[in-house]
C-alpha cells in the first residue's frame, strides 16, 4: 500500500491548472490560479488536449539502475501506469473509468476496491488534461507565503473532495513564475503509521506549448525517489479499453 502511494503520487504528474476560466473558489485564489494556468499554458493548448502520454526513468538512489516508467492518462479520469524494473519485474495499475486495477510479475491480477479504488480514481481526474479543479477539491485555501526550494511561494492547502476520502494536500506556487514547485502529502495508517510524501518539481520547460516539469524528486519518510521525464506526447490516440484491466497475464 505505502510503494502504491509513492509510486503513484510521484508519477501521476498533475499540472495543477485548471481548465475552468469560472469563479470556483474565493476571488483571491482564483486569481492566482488564473496565472498559474496562464503560466503552464501560454498558447491556450490544454482546452484541445484529450489525451496525454508521459514517459521517464524512476531510480531510489543515483547508483541503482532506473525502472523504466509510461503514463497514460485519458479524459475524464483514465489513467495507467506501468514500471518495469530493471531485473524485469513490471508493476502495472489502471483505472478505465469504471474498474481499478494492479498487477505484479509473479502475482494474480488485482482489482482494486475501497479507499484504493478512490485514491486511483482522484490521480486520473487530478492529472487528466484541461482538469477543473472543482471537480477535485472542495476547497482551496491560500494559506500565506512561505519559502519553497529556496523561492519565494504562495502556500495553497488544497482539501480532496469528501468523496475520496484522502487528506489536504499542500502545493508550494513560484511567486514570480506561477509554477507548482514542492508538494506535501500525508497518510495516517490504521496502525498509526504516518506517511509524508513531499514532492519537488523541477526543471520545467514547453512541451507542445504546454509548460512542464521534467525532474521530479520526492521524500518518503527519509528515503529518496526521483523522476526524470523522457518524453511528453498530447493527443495520444487512445481508448477506453487501452485503460482496461489485462485479460492474458
Amino acid at each position: 500500500m505505502e510503494k502504491s502511494l509513492v509510486l503513484s503520487g510521484l508519477l501521476a504528474i498533475s499540472l495543477f491548472a485548471s481548465g475552468c476560466a469560472t469563479v470556483m473558489f474565493s476571488p483571491e485564489v482564483d486569481a492566482i490560479l488564473a496565472k498559474m494556468r496562464k503560466a503552464q499554458d501560454p498558447q491556450g493548448k490544454l482546452a484541445s488536449i484529450r489525451s496525454k502520454k508521459v514517459i521517464g526513468e524512476c531510480r531510489r538512489n543515483t547508483r541503482e539502475k532506473p525502472a523504466e516508467s509510461t503514463v497514460l492518462s485519458m479524459k475524464p479520469d483514465m489513467i495507467r501506469i506501468k514500471m518495469i524494473n530493471p531485473d524485469g519485474i513490471s508493476m502495472e495499475k489502471g483505472f478505465d473509468g469504471e474498474t481499478g486495477w494492479c498487477f505484479v510479475t509473479g502475482k494474480p491480477l488485482s482489482i482494486l476496491k475501497g479507499k484504493s479504488l478512490k485514491a486511483l480514481r482522484f490521480i486520473a481526474l487530478l492529472r487528466s488534461p484541461g482538469v477543473c479543479l472543482k471537480d477535485v477539491f472542495k476547497s482551496i485555501e491560500l494559506k500565506g507565503e512561505a519559502m519553497a526550494s529556496g523561492r519565494k511561494c504562495y502556500e495553497f492547502v488544497c482539501e480532496p473532495k469528501s468523496e475520496f476520502e484522502l487528506p489536504p494536500i499542500v502545493y508550494y506556487v513560484d511567486k514570480e513564475t506561477y509554477l507548482p514547485v514542492k508538494r506535501i502529502e500525508s497518510h495516517r495508517f490504521p496502525d498509526g503509521r504516518i506517511l509524508r510524501i513531499t514532492i519537488y518539481y523541477n526543471q520545467y520547460s514547453l512541451e507542445s506549448g504546454i509548460m512542464f516539469p521534467h525532474n521530479l524528486t520526492s521524500e518518503v519518510n527519509g528515503g529518496l525517489m526521483e523522476v526524470n521525464v523522457k518524453s511528453v506526447e498530447w493527443n495520444v490516440p487512445c481508448s477506453k479499453k487501452d485503460f482496461a484491466a489485462p485479460t492474458e497475464l
